[in-house]
C-alpha cells in the first residue's frame, strides 16, 4: 500500500529533486524558503490595500445627513451620487446597494467593492460625504464599464464642487 502511495504522484523525466522521495516525507520538508511564510518574512509585499475605516460613512446619522440635505447630486443609469460637504477633515464613502435591485450578494459585493476602489483611486481634494447608490442597470455592466461610468459620475461631481 505504501508503494501505491509512491507511485500515485505523476512522475516526471527529469526527476523532482527537491522534494525528498518516499511515504514518510513531509509535505513541509520540500517547500522552498520563498514560499514559506514567517513572522520574519516581509508581510508588506503581501498585503492588499485597505479602506480605512475613517474613510467610511459608518453611522446611520451619517447616512441620513447625506440623504436629508445633499448639496451634490449625479446621476446615471446604474449609480446616484449624493454628496454634501464633508463633516470631518477627509472625505467619506457610504455605499448602498439595494436586495431589491441586485438580488445576488456576490454582484452586490463587486459593485461595493469597485466603487470603494474608484474611491481610493481618485479621492476629492475638499472633504466630501458622498453616498452612491446603485441601481438595477449595474448589475449587467462589466467591471471596466462600471470602472468607466464611476470615473465619469466622479469627474462630474468634482466639476459641480469646484463650481
Amino acid at each position: 500500500r505504501s508503494q501505491a502511495k509512491a507511485q500515485s504522484r505523476v512522475p516526471r523525466p527529469h526527476g523532482y529533486q527537491e522534494r525528498p522521495q518516499g511515504p514518510l516525507s513531509s509535505s513541509r520538508a520540500w517547500a522552498p524558503a520563498s514560499v514559506r511564510l514567517s513572522t520574519s518574512h516581509n508581510l508588506s509585499l503581501w498585503a492588499m490595500p485597505t479602506f480605512p475605516h475613517t474613510a467610511k460613512l459608518s453611522q446611520p446619522d451619517h447616512y441620513r445627513r447625506v440623504f436629508d440635505s445633499p448639496k451634490y447630486k449625479v446621476s446615471s443609469g446604474a449609480f446616484l451620487l449624493l454628496a454634501t460637504p464633508g463633516a470631518t477633515q477627509s472625505s467619506r464613502l457610504g455605499v448602498v446597494v439595494a436586495k431589491k435591485n441586485i438580488r445576488r450578494a456576490v454582484r452586490r459585493n463587486r459593485i461595493k467593492r469597485l466603487v470603494r476602489e474608484q474611491f481610493r483611486h481618485h479621492p476629492f481634494e475638499a472633504a466630501m460625504d458622498l453616498v452612491v447608490l446603485a441601481r438595477s442597470g449595474a448589475d449587467q455592466m462589466d467591471n471596466p464599464s462600471v470602472w468607466q461610468e464611476l470615473e465619469r459620475l466622479w469627474r462630474t461631481l468634482e466639476q459641480k464642487v469646484n463650481s
